[in-house]
């Protein structure tokens, strides 16, 4: 599923999830100057359900997180995207994207 880049622009690529970003994502939140703003996980295993959901979703809905490379690198430079999820929140969040 991981081949190509599902959308290319000038300065990125944005990729399906694969198991091989998972490290590199977590990397990103668990370092204290970014991981601040991107909620802070107790455990390596928290973050692995996060993502875990976030890849879920293509497969359950269709769409979900993209990985964020620069174009033409290798390294994961983060993610984004729209995912699909039940935090608890009540009807305006819960089974929504």
């Amino acid at each position: 599923m991981n081949t190509t880049p599902v959308i290319v622009t000038e300065r990125l690529e944005l990729w399906h999830p694969s198991r091989g970003d998972f490290e590199a994502l977590y990397a990103i939140v668990a370092h204290e100057e970014t991981g601040r703003f991107l909620g802070r996980q107790s455990t390596i295993a928290d973050y692995y359900m996060r993502f875990a959901r976030n890849a879920g979703s293509w497969f359950l809905y269709g769409y979900g997180s993209l990985i964020v490379r620069l174009r033409g690198r290798p390294e994961v430079a983060g993610n984004c995207g729209v995912f699909h999820t039940w935090r608890g929140l009540g009807a305006d969040f819960d089974d929504v994207p």
